[in-house]
């Protein structure tokens, strides 16, 4: 009976749980975005780690809510699991994108080219 009784508190915590998360995330979130803009060395630094960590905490939000649902826990909506997916992909492609820059950027960059016999000093 007591270990049952925890449980139903420790489910009635979990909202709270995961308010407190979207509320210390987001604005770190912001921040890494805004320094990113305005093209800080520290915002290409935070970066790839505030992409990862939101593509993450969307997948775990939507398997967390999923199982929920399935074991008759609390209810959620089918669109906030979407949401929360669609979130995780756009971060995901944002941050390949960001960690293949350097790769595109070495691409442009052209090796100059030498006329023929133009190293030996010949004319």
């Amino acid at each position: 009976m007591r270990r049952t009784r925890r449980l139903d508190q420790k489910a009635h915590q979990r909202p709270g749980t995961v308010a407190h998360q979207d509320l210390s995330d987001t604005p770190v979130l912001i921040m890494g975005g805004i320094m990113l803009w305005a093209r800080r060395s520290f915002g290409y630094t935070a970066a790839p780690g505030v992409l990862l960590v939101s593509a993450l905490g969307g997948v775990v939000f939507a398997v967390a809510a999923v199982a929920d649902n399935l074991s008759g826990g609390i209810r959620t909506d089918l669109s906030v699991v979407v949401v929360h997916l669609v979130i995780s992909a756009a971060s995901l492609a944002v941050l390949a994108w960001f960690l293949s820059a350097p790769q595109r950027a070495a691409a442009k960059v052209r090796k100059p080219r030498l006329r023929p016999g133009a190293a030996s000093g010949a004319t």
